[in-house]
């Protein structure tokens, strides 16, 4: 071995141990920190869960990560086109959140098995960690029935599963990809509970001649146009059940279409500001809904009982309704659909388990109530956050 092959390893050397050690010394001058996150592992048994919460940390704190990643993922994406772990490019400057994709092309939550000859096979892995959805949901329909009030299931699509033509080209948007919703949906009649397919809603809208944009380009979310159409078809189905017509009618509320601009959520996930940037904001269209007496934006009523319906939702209903341009998300489209107020939970992300456990806490919400719709992304049902918890309300 000469003197340039240990000139060599010891650079080698060098840069491997200078990463550690150098985020050792930014631990310690740190005033957040008491010891370097390093040996925070040694703070705790070495089960599953804190050796992931230690790599959380990790990550978190690692001043590499955080200065030299955004610039790593920039060029990257400059170079490949690619946005990392989060996100996913398709056509015509669509972008996609890599979870949602994950659901269409992953097997079925749910393990199971099939017996050849002498041998089980595994067919698919369940990944849905504290609890089955299916399990939850039916138990939630039963504690809400035995007060007499019934509950609708709305899985909403995720974008890729009703334009997948902006991720592949050729690809049409068809009822067939979207199939482990369908299962979920015929898992849970079986166990009667009512669910609501809007795949097969906006799928049907697709295949309209000029049919207004349901997505947004950058966003997770649909657009003014998927609103309404949702609140349309919620509000149809709404008004089909024998109880609706012994409700009060009276004209209550108004609609304005207005025009808003919304920069999209799927380039803000890479954390990576340049990257942001380099996707414009879309312009879209909203329906804003107004109180036809004091022509002031939808409000939820104070009374818990004036409202016979109550909508617990994640983003997809709190988009527009309280941000820009406020009042024009599915909570207000809804009530003014059916001309009648309602509440309305929401918790970004948190719809498979987070809003029944605001409800079980605040259970006059149900006082008066004939329905509970509950509307979350169908990609939850593999990665909701917090799992498919039960609650007793």
């Amino acid at each position: 071995m000469n003197g340039l092959h240990k000139a060599l390893i010891f650079c080698f050397l060098a840069i491997i141990f200078s990463v550690p050690l150098s985020q050792a010394v930014f631990d310690w001058r740190s005033p957040d920190e008491d010891k370097p996150v390093a040996l925070t592992l040694f703070d705790h048994a070495p089960t599953e869960r804190h050796l992931r919460e230690y790599e959380d940390r990790l990550e978190k704190a690692s001043f590499y990560q955080q200065q030299l990643r955004p610039v790593f993922q920039l060029y990257r994406y400059l170079a490949l086109r690619e946005m990392g772990d989060k996100a996913v490019r398709g056509l015509d400057g669509w972008t996609f959140y890599r979870p949602g994709l994950d659901y269409l092309v992953q097997p079925y939550w749910r393990k199971h098995t099939a017996q050849l000859g002498d041998n089980q096979v595994l067919l698919s892995q369940r990944s849905v960690q504290q609890g089955d959805p299916v399990a939850t949901i039916a138990d939630f329909a039963a504690q809400l029935k035995k007060r007499g009030v019934e509950l609708l299931v709305v899985p909403m699509p995720g974008k890729a599963s009703i334009y997948p033509d902006k991720l592949v080209e050729g690809l049409k948007p068809a009822i067939a990809l979207t199939g482990h919703t369908r299962r979920l949906a015929r898992e849970l009649r079986q166990k009667g509970v009512m669910v609501f397919e809007m795949q097969r809603a906006f799928v049907e809208a697709r295949s309209k001649k000029n049919c207004p944009q349901l997505y947004m380009r950058s966003d997770t979310h649909w657009t003014g146009h998927g609103v309404k159409l949702g609140a349309e078809k919620l509000a149809a189905w709404v008004k089909a059940r024998p109880w609706f017509s012994s409700l009060k009618k009276m004209p209550r509320y108004t609609r304005k279409e207005v025009q808003v601009e919304r920069r999209g959520d799927i380039p803000r996930m890479t954390r990576v500001p340049q990257l942001e940037k380099l996707f414009p904001a879309d312009k879209v269209t909203a329906f804003r809904v107004f109180h036809k007496e004091s022509g002031e934006p939808y409000e939820e009523p104070e009374e818990f009982k004036d409202a016979p319906i109550l909508l617990l939702g994640d983003s997809f209903a709190r988009v527009f309704e309280t941000d820009a341009p406020e009042a024009a998300g599915v909570v207000s489209n809804l009530a003014y659909e059916l001309q009648q107020p309602l509440l309305s939970i929401v918790n970004d992300g948190g719809a498979s388990t987070l809003v029944r456990q605001e409800l079980s806490r605040e259970i006059a919400m149900l006082a008066g109530k004939k329905l509970v719709i509950w509307l979350f992304v169908e990609r939850d049902v593999r990665f909701g956050l917090k799992g498919w918890k039960k609650f007793q309300l």
